[in-house]
Order: structure tokens, then sequence, then C-alpha cells
């Protein structure tokens, strides 16, 4: 017979709550990992902060276009001059991991200002990415964007 059946209870329960929450935080998933990654571009591209966004393009990055990850980032630089994004939003996200490598599609719209004028413009389109596992985290291989060519002009916010 135990001679402390409560501290033993306590023990047992306690062990298991442990155990519980190893698990469960050396069990985040692939794909929380690349949403973890998009969320911080998305922030950076929110912040128009190139060290930000440039972060989810690995430097092996390479598009149909032939277009590398410099390329495409003074793309993003030249387009964001004149125009200053101010809110992305994500309207589907869907992830699909395979190994070290994943799909994703990316539904969204942004919304920008050009400077000096008050006018508020939008791109609506989607975004889809190639995914590889490395050393730094979940990076962008290559990207396909579908979407206007032309920023559209949106007469009022409500």
């Amino acid at each position: 017979m135990l001679k402390h059946p409560g501290r033993f209870i306590f023990s047992v329960a306690l062990s298991a709550v442990l155990i519980f929450a190893l698990v469960n935080a050396f069990s985040v998933n692939d794909e929380k990992r690349i949403k973890r990654a998009l969320y911080a571009a998305i922030l950076g591209i929110e912040k128009n902060d190139a060290s930000r966004y440039s972060r989810v393009l690995s430097l092996r990055y390479k598009d149909d276009s032939g277009l590398g990850k410099a390329e495409v980032l003074a793309l993003a630089e030249k387009a964001f001059r004149d125009f200053k994004p101010f809110k992305m939003e994500l309207k589907r996200l869907i992830i699909k991991p395979q190994g070290d490598s994943a799909e994703s599609e990316i539904a969204f719209r942004c919304l920008f200002r050009k400077e000096g004028d008050e006018k508020i413009y939008y791109d609506a389109g989607k975004v889809m990415a190639s995914w590889r596992r490395e050393e730094g985290g979940w990076k962008i291989v290559k990207m396909q964007y579908t979407g206007s060519t032309d920023m559209l002009f949106l007469p009022a916010v409500a």
C-alpha cells in the first residue's frame, strides 16, 4: 500500500501532462511551418520590407520565365516603388506537403495606395507555389501568378 496515494496520483497526472506538452511542442507539422513562412512573407509585403519577404524564396528559385530570386525581388521592388502595399487578404490557402516538397495554392487580394493619391487600388489573383524543405526552413522554389496584369481602382472602401 502506498504511504501517500495523493502524491502518486499527482505524479502520474503531471507526467501525462508533461509528455503531452512535449509531444505537442515537437509535432508542428510541415503545413504549419509553410503557413508560418508564408505569413512572415505577407507581413513583409505589408510593411514593404524586402528583407522579410525575400526570406521565403529559395536561393535556387527559378520560375517558368527563367527568373531567379534576384530578378523576382527586383521586380517586386520596382512595383512597390509607386504602389505601397498596405494590406494583404488571403482568400484561400491550400497546402499539400509531400516529404521534402510541397505545393500550395494562394488566392489573395492585395490593397495598395499610390503615393500622393488617396485612391485605393487592388490586385486580386492566385499564386501556385512549389516549396522545398531547405536548411533554413521551407522555401519557395517556383511560383506561377494568375490574375490581372492591371491594378484595379477601388472606388470606395466600406
